[in-house]
């Protein structure tokens, strides 16, 4: 952790069965921190339930051992290239800040209306590829480089709903889709949606669509 923090790296590669402080706590560890790196954990075919909890945690991917290194190697070049734009959009985040007015007049200049919507892309962008995580606005913000203040005023300007709203219909309509397989078990949805308890799975999606996730998949069927 001292070296990782001195180093200031970018980029962690941790097994999972270590001395004093096995993967998993490392993931959470370095997940709490302010610079966050981007963590690759290596894995053997019978810890995959490890893996996932890195996953949740904060992990960016995972190798099989033994490791091929030209796996590595691709893997490592891609988050290298990653890195590089979000320093790219930082930089921009912070010229854009010296340039423009904040808060409301900010929301209410004609020349912000385009730069908004293509702010609300890629909010809806992440939400798509992350709602099967933990998800808040926060997290949202932080990747798109905004206030969170910010980020719900302008998603309920752009989208007429509010963030929470909005991430419940993706995880719902997901749900509703993935029930209507034949195979799939409701606890198996609910963690696919995001929810590591079925019983408020159920709960929302009752709330959501009226009927229980049982009676849907029944109806599916």
């Amino acid at each position: 952790m001292e070296i990782i923090a001195e180093e200031k790296a970018d980029v962690v590669i941790t097994d999972i069965k270590m001395p004093v402080m096995d993967g998993v706590e490392l993931v959470k560890r370095l997940s709490a921190t302010d610079k966050k790196p981007k963590i690759i954990v290596l894995s053997g075919f019978d810890e995959y339930a490890y893996v996932r909890e890195t996953m949740k945690l904060g992990a960016a991917d995972y190798i099989l051992k033994p490791v091929n290194k030209k796996a590595l190697l691709e893997l490592l070049e891609a988050m290298g290239k990653d890195i590089e734009a979000e320093r790219i959009k930082e930089a921009e985040r912070k010229t854009l800040a010296e340039k423009v007015p904040s808060g409301m007049e900010m929301l209410n200049c004609p020349e912000r209306e385009l730069k908004n919507r293509k702010i609300i892309e890629q909010a809806k962008e992440f939400i798509k590829k992350n709602y099967s995580h933990e998800l808040s606005l926060k997290m949202v913000a932080d990747h798109i480089y905004l206030n969170a203040s910010y980020l719900s005023d302008i998603f309920k300007k752009e989208t007429g709903t509010n963030f929470t709203d909005y991430l419940l219909g993706v995880r719902m309509g997901e749900a509703k889709r993935l029930l209507s397989q034949p195979q799939a078990k409701v606890y198996e949805i609910a963690e696919a949606v995001g929810y590591d308890d079925p019983t408020s799975f159920n709960r929302a999606f009752k709330r959501y669509v009226g009927i229980s996730p049982t009676e849907y998949k029944k109806m599916a069927d």
